[in-house]
C-alpha cells in the first residue's frame, strides 16, 4: 500500500464524525503536510546529521564514495543549484551546500563587503543558513505541487495513477547538509565550550580532529552532538550541523 494513500486514510478516520471538520479535504491535508516536512530547524539538523554520518561511513568503506559541495551565498542560488543537481543526477545523494568564510564576508555582511578575516557579524552565517533552508524547503513544495497536479490530471483522464503515486512516495527532498567554513563558527567556540562545560562538566573540543578531505567532513557523533548543542544554546533553534 502507498504511504501517501495510507496517510489520506488516517486523516479521513480522524475527520469522520466531526461536523466542524467536514469541509477539510483529507488528501489536501496530506499534501500540505508533505510540502512542509521540516517544521523546525532542529528537525533539519537531525536529518542532515544522519546523512553526514552515513556518507562518512560510505567514504571510509570506499574512498570513491566522496561528497561534493557547491558554494552558495544566497538562498535562491542554493535552491537553483540543488534543483539543477537533482534534475541532472536524479538524486541529491552526496551533494552538499558549502558556505565559504570569504564569500560570507564579501557578500553577506550587513556592513558591506569585508575582508576575509572573520570580521562579519556573528549572525551573518546563521541567517544565511536559515535563508538557504527556507529556499530548499520551497523547492520541495514546488516540485511536490507539480506531482500533485500531475496526479489530478491523470485521474481526470482516467489514467493509471500508480506511477505518479510512486513518485510522491519516493520523493527526495532538496534539503541537504551545509558545510560551513570552520572560520564561520570558531569565534563562538570558546564561549560555547565554556557554557557547555558549566552544564556538562569539563570538556575539551579538538577542532583539528574535524578533518576535511575532498570536502568530506570526518567527525564522530560527539562532534555532531556538540555542534548541535552549540546552536541550540545560542538560538534555541538549529538549522544546520556544521563542521
Amino acid at each position: 500500500m502507498s504511504a501517501y494513500l495510507d496517510e489520506i486514510k488516517k486523516v479521513e478516520s480522524t475527520i469522520n464524525g466531526k461536523e466542524e471538520w467536514k469541509a477539510i479535504n483529507p488528501e489536501y491535508s496530506v499534501r500540505m503536510k508533505l510540502q512542509n516536512r521540516f517544521k523546525t530547524g532542529l528537525e533539519i539538523a537531525q536529518y542532515t546529521a544522519d546523512i553526514m554520518r552515513k556518507d562518512m561511513a560510505d567514504y571510509d568503506a570506499d574512498p570513491s564514495q566522496y561528497t561534493q559541495s557547491l558554494g552558495c551565498w544566497h538562498g535562491f542560488i542554493a535552491q537553483q543549484v540543488m534543483m539543477g543537481v537533482k534534475r541532472h543526477r536524479k538524486t541529491t545523494d552526496k551533494s552538499y551546500i558549502y558556505l565559504s568564510g570569504w564569500m560570507v564576508a564579501a557578500l553577506r555582511s550587513q556592513f558591506g563587503p569585508l575582508p576575509d578575516q572573520s570580521m562579519h557579524e556573528k549572525l551573518a552565517v546563521p541567517n544565511l543558513i536559515k535563508e538557504i533552508y527556507t529556499f530548499l524547503k520551497r523547492a520541495d513544495a514546488v516540485e511536490l505541487q507539480h506531482l500533485f497536479n500531475e496526479l489530478d490530471e491523470v485521474r481526470e483522464n482516467g489514467g493509471d495513477e500508480s506511477e505518479v503515486i510512486s513518485k510522491i512516495d519516493n520523493f527526495e527532498t532538496h534539503v541537504v547538509p551545509i558545510i560551513a567554513d570552520i572560520k564561520s563558527i570558531c569565534e563562538r567556540l570558546e564561549i560555547s565550550t565554556a557554557i557547555l562545560s558549566i552544564i556538562f562538566g569539563p570538556m575539551t573540543v579538538s577542532i583539528p580532529s574535524l578533518r576535511i578531505r575532498n570536502v568530506q567532513a570526518r567527525a564522530n557523533r560527539l562532534a555532531f552532538d556538540f555542534l548541535v548543542a552549540l546552536e541550540l544554546l545560542k538560538y534555541f533553534d538549529v538549522y544546520a550541523v556544521t563542521a
